[in-house]
């Protein structure tokens, strides 16, 4: 998977001061690269993702738990499917409308807020594209720093996450289901 920054730098510039007008995020400059990364730096804290997915609808935590369930990456087609697509808009039209602040479906509740990604690659079924969480927040921290190499985008070697490792939301105080789900299946119940 890409690192946060490539995934960022994909996005156009208005998408990005979506991004950034979700997540309480001044940007500093209008300069891409340089607002990518001034995000980067911020989305990528844990506290900073559960303060996101604290403000989305329970649709919208189920497709990140989805997401984070299947291994941090899910064909296009079959996540549309079950949580909604991501319009096409243009960065003129996104800019003018907002659309990040009314968000269609599931799917474009959690683009807008940088929690999900888009990319084509080839997974044994010829070029796909799926939709993708960040390494970070698929693994639990201390499987990632124990077997994270820096230098690749590569998912880390770590056991998958168990229920007990789960992801501690501070507004609900108890585990997101996709991880609790995770949990009882790796316990053949």
């Amino acid at each position: 998977m890409r690192s946060l920054f490539a995934s960022l730098n994909d996005h156009p510039m208005a998408l990005l001061r979506g991004i950034a007008e979700l997540r309480d995020v001044e940007l500093t400059t209008n300069a891409r690269g340089d607002a990518a990364a001034q995000l980067a730096s911020l989305l990528a804290e844990s506290s900073a993702t559960a303060a996101a997915l604290a403000e989305c609808s329970s649709a919208g935590q189920a497709a990140f738990g989805a997401l984070v369930a299947a291994g941090g990456r899910m064909k296009a087609g079959v996540f549309a499917r079950v949580h909604g697509d991501i319009r096409s808009i243009g960065p003129g039209r996104l800019e003018r409308e907002s659309t990040w602040r009314q968000p269609g479906t599931p799917a474009e509740e959690l683009w807008y807020r940088g929690l999900i990604f888009r990319a084509f690659a080839d997974f044994g079924d010829g070029p796909l594209e799926y939709f993708y969480v960040q390494k970070i927040w698929v693994c639990p921290p201390t499987s990632f720093a124990r077997d994270h190499d820096p230098e690749s985008d590569d998912l880390p070697r770590g056991d998958p996450p168990t229920a007990a490792q789960g992801t501690q939301f501070p507004d609900r105080g108890r585990l997101h289901p996709a991880r609790r789900a995770a949990g009882d299946a790796s316990r053949g119940g």
